[in-house]
């Protein structure tokens, strides 16, 4: 009697091993379906995503180059207000000299006050004059670079398409909410698959269970 119980649960434990490689076999189906399912959808993100990138980096590319062409703007305008400052300078110098020379002559012409009086004004109108003027013509220079400068500046950025920048914006956020979708379905996937493998799981549980109580009672 026995040897027969042997012989019954050496039977029902390769009915065990079966069962549970046929578990095996059907929890691959399962994840090669998923994966069926998974794998074109994520292809075509990562191609829209390609794309974005390829666009992005075109706009990137053009938006650099109008950089460099504002940087060599701003280079020409710092040069522009070096030489004014050279100028001004220069103009200084010559103002202090024309004040000393304007206090050696009137020390030497003090004791003719009229005479003096009747040159300072002279002298000093033609001053005034020759610095209203020389401050109008440094104004127009000043104002005629900035009016190139911005014209410049302008027509370089008249190249840059701002549509295939906006394009690729879009783009790009298509591709960021199909890649939240993806990874939404990979998520709920897994939860699939989670509780199918728990299922099979405790069914496994269950049978080796009642295998246990069968044969130990």
């Amino acid at each position: 009697m026995s040897k027969d119980k042997n012989n019954i649960a050496i039977a029902d434990t390769t009915n065990i091993t079966h069962l549970i490689n046929e578990l095996r076999v059907l929890d691959t189906q399962v994840l090669n379906r998923l994966e069926n399912k998974l794998i074109p959808n994520l292809k075509i993100v990562i191609a829209a995503a390609d794309l974005a990138q390829t666009n992005l980096n075109k706009t990137v590319k053009n938006a650099e180059l109008v950089k460099n062409e504002i940087v060599n703007a701003q280079k020409n305008i710092k040069d522009n207000v070096e030489i004014l400052n050279q100028i001004f300078n220069q103009f200084k110098d010559f103002e202090s000299k024309n004040e000393q020379m304007l206090e050696l002559q009137t020390q030497k012409v003090k004791n003719l006050k009229e005479k003096i009086e009747l040159e300072s004004t002279i002298i000093n109108g033609k001053f005034e004059q020759d610095l209203q003027e020389l401050k109008s013509k440094l104004l127009t220079d000043v104002d005629t670079q900035i009016q190139k400068i911005n014209e410049e500046i302008n027509s370089k950025l008249k190249g840059v398409d701002l549509r295939l920048l906006d394009g690729s914006n879009r783009l790009v956020s298509s591709s960021l909410s199909q890649l939240d979708q993806f990874k939404l379905k990979l998520t709920q996937s897994q939860r699939e698959n989670k509780i199918l493998f728990t299922l099979l799981s405790f069914i496994g549980g269950v049978i080796l269970t009642s295998l246990f109580f069968y044969f130990f009672n």
